[in-house]
């Protein structure tokens, strides 16, 4: 096993060691060879020594900058939805630390299914549609869909009930319901734009993932990571922690948004199809 503390010379100060040692043995021999010698040798070396290139230091981030543009991206984008139909794609998920605070919180160690929603939304002023699949709900597959009729906006739901819930999964979505990060959806609120909160505060930069770190603690006790992405400078990913009173955090959910796009206005009603299920009034 190679021994932690031997390390590599580098290649730049090796061969001026080799080429000192050649100069002092080639002086020990007569004067003409060493001439020559060093004629010969020290274009090569130069040529050597021209392609071997240290690794240049990295630009220092501009930290003010990055922030800038990514604060100017947000508002861009809460713009594309007042212009364009814009649609989101999203996965939602349990966060590692719920069974361990569900435990906590209920003294039942009681084990269940981790939860996963697929969220597909289209959203343009008060009309939204949103397309909903769980693995741990009683509806496997719901649609809500918020569209004005005779100028008064209704809401419109489909989904029938298919799946019984056990005992543990109550107990987890007590703990924290994911539909209800997606209430907008299903309700005549209006939806907004997925985009980084102005009161979130920047705190690091994750050069192996390439995204800018964010947090906010919208309220005691509950504390939001926001992850965007340096190249689009928009969020890719929310995590939510929940905090005890010695500031413990639990990761109890992770939303992950997959697809972003725009679809113009003249794509309208076949986008927002009241008769694309079997719509009852919400």
């Amino acid at each position: 096993m190679k021994h932690p503390l031997h390390k590599k010379i580098p290649l730049r100060l090796d061969i001026q060691i080799r080429l000192r040692l050649l100069r002092a043995r080639l002086q020990k021999r007569q004067k003409p060879v060493a001439f020559l010698g060093g004629l010969l040798l020290a274009p090569a070396v130069a040529v050597l020594l021209f392609f071997v290139q240290t690794n240049p230091e990295p630009a220092p981030l501009d930290t003010n900058g990055l922030i800038t543009a990514i604060r100017t991206a947000q508002v861009s984008e809460i713009e594309k939805s007042a212009t364009s139909i814009y649609h989101v794609k999203r996965i939602i998920v349990e966060g590692a630390d719920k069974p361990e605070f569900v435990a906590l919180t209920t003294g039942e160690n009681v084990p269940a299914e981790s939860r996963t929603d697929v969220v597909e939304t289209w959203q343009h002023n008060d009309t939204a549609l949103a397309l909903i699949e769980s693995n741990q709900t009683t509806r496997s597959f719901e649609a809500f869909l918020s569209i004005e009729h005779d100028g008064v906006l209704a809401l419109h739901h489909y989904g029938p009930e298919n799946r019984l819930l056990t005992s543990g999964r109550k107990l987890y979505d007590q703990a924290h319901d994911l539909s209800s990060l997606y209430q907008a959806y299903s309700s005549l609120s209006r939806p907004d734009v997925p985009t980084l909160p102005e009161t979130a505060t920047f705190t690091a930069v994750d050069t192996q993932t390439n995204t800018a770190r964010f947090t906010l603690r919208p309220e005691p006790g509950i504390e939001v990571q926001y992850d965007v992405d340096v190249e689009s400078k928009l969020v890719v990913t929310e995590t939510i922690y929940v905090l005890d009173s010695s500031e413990q955090r639990y990761e109890m959910t992770r939303i992950s948004y997959l697809e972003r796009s725009t679809f113009p206005p003249e794509a309208f009603a076949e986008i927002f199809d009241p008769l694309q299920f079997a719509y009852q009034p919400a």
